[in-house]
């Protein structure tokens, strides 16, 4: 009788434990369950004011405009590739940015006769946008601060190419130069044409002609732009 009742005491533990982890099972499917929904929540959260930006350029748009939509992109995506805050989005392509141009973005001529930069009519991606932006920024302010001696003067280009005529003729006269202000207006030709190139640009009017949607996750997967008559 005694070995009875100790073997149903050790059979009732053994169901009574089954039960416990039976239960701590069903707890723990439960909560990763709750967890995956609130992590899908999330994403959605994510998706949904990630589209609401980009159709905010769903317009017409300038040219500085346009070089905010391709930083707002690069910023994005390089948050996708090393954060932890977006984690899960990896899996969604690159988005496409199209910009359909109707002249070069640099179109300027060095004082020897070669050409500045080329570019087709066309980008087919932010980074090659950006990149050309950025090289058209940095070569503007690098020949502004390029300096011209005139006699036994220092001026840069930037402040030669603001002057008149006259200030100019005067400036040489007093710095003893043999040189003509015909002469330094050729050498300020560069940051001119790029200083005129990169306001152009800015205010250049892009309208879109294409916005697409991933069949997917709706999200948003390319952008097309072209560029308008001035």
């Amino acid at each position: 009788m005694e070995n009875a009742s100790k073997a149903l005491i050790m059979a009732g533990s053994v169901l009574l434990s089954m039960i416990i982890i039976g239960a701590l099972v069903f707890m723990f499917n439960n909560l990763r369950q709750v967890k995956q929904g609130e992590i899908t929540s999330e994403d959605i959260k994510k998706l949904t004011e990630y589209n609401k930006k980009i159709e905010t350029f769903n317009r017409t748009l300038y040219g500085s405009e346009l070089i905010s939509l391709a930083n707002f992109i690069a910023d994005y995506e390089t948050r996708l590739d090393v954060g932890s805050e977006t984690a899960g989005y990896n899996q969604y392509d690159p988005i496409k940015l199209t910009v359909n141009i109707r002249n070069r973005m640099v179109d300027v001529t060095r004082p020897n006769g070669t050409r500045y930069q080329t570019r087709n009519t066309a980008y087919t991606n932010y980074k090659d946008l950006l990149n050309d932006f950025n090289k058209l920024k940095t070569d503007l302010e690098q020949e502004k601060n390029t300096k011209i001696r005139i006699g036994s003067r220092s001026v840069t280009v930037e402040k030669l190419a603001g002057m008149r005529d006259s200030e100019m003729n005067q400036l040489i006269e007093e710095a003893g130069g043999n040189t003509t202000a015909d002469e330094l207006r050729a050498k300020t030709q560069l940051y001119t044409d790029l200083k005129l190139e990169f306001t152009n640009f800015k205010n250049r009017r892009f309208e879109v002609i294409n916005m697409k949607y991933s069949p997917d996750n709706n999200r948003i997967i390319k952008l097309e732009y072209r560029e308008l008559p001035a």
